[in-house]
């Protein structure tokens, strides 16, 4: 299914490669779990783990554009009872979703390059009570980026440059 961004944004969707690594790594994983995707852009990382047997999705985007046409392609693919989208800055969105004592499997960060989000979010309090022991939590950031300083509470599990692109993953011990 074809996946669209607002034009003229900085959505930076992640290229078919990265993706299907990703999901090689995280395999069965994605069975049945509750996938929480930060900085959704246009969903693709929701959308397949989805297309994967996910149980459900919450996305989260700051961009009210961006998340309306998220809106648009969930129900195109016909996912109304399984995503939800909110349209909120991901520190905001984090407090709520804690707050809610929501947990996830999976949690994908994938923010815009130039910025330290990675580095703002992992530093929270209330970030890893996001996700259930053994959760996984996928990072996709810039090469050229500083590293993220993963809290102690997040194993390495797998890393891997892609050209200008750098995916990790963790666990949740």
């Amino acid at each position: 299914m074809r996946l669209t961004a607002p034009a003229g944004k900085r959505v930076r969707p992640t290229s078919e490669r990265v993706r299907g690594a990703i999901f090689s790594v995280l395999g069965l994983a994605v069975e049945g779990a509750r996938v929480l995707d930060l900085f959704a852009g246009s969903g693709a990382f929701g959308l397949e783990a989805l297309s994967r047997g996910a149980a459900s999705v919450q996305f989260v985007d700051r961009d009210p554009r961006t998340t309306g046409l998220l809106v648009k392609t969930v129900r195109s693919f016909g996912a109304e009872d399984v995503a939800s989208v909110m349209t909120m800055d991901a520190l905001r969105a984090i407090r709520r979703i804690e707050g809610q004592k929501k947990k996830f499997e999976i949690v994908f960060l994938d923010p815009p390059y130039g910025t330290q989000s990675v580095a703002n979010l992992v530093a929270m309090q209330q970030f890893p009570l996001l996700l259930v022991p053994g959760g996984l939590l996928v990072i996709e950031r810039e090469a050229s980026a500083a590293g993220t300083g993963i809290p102690e509470v997040f194993a390495s599990r797998f890393a891997r440059k892609y050209g200008d692109t750098v995916v990790e993953i963790f666990n949740h011990k």
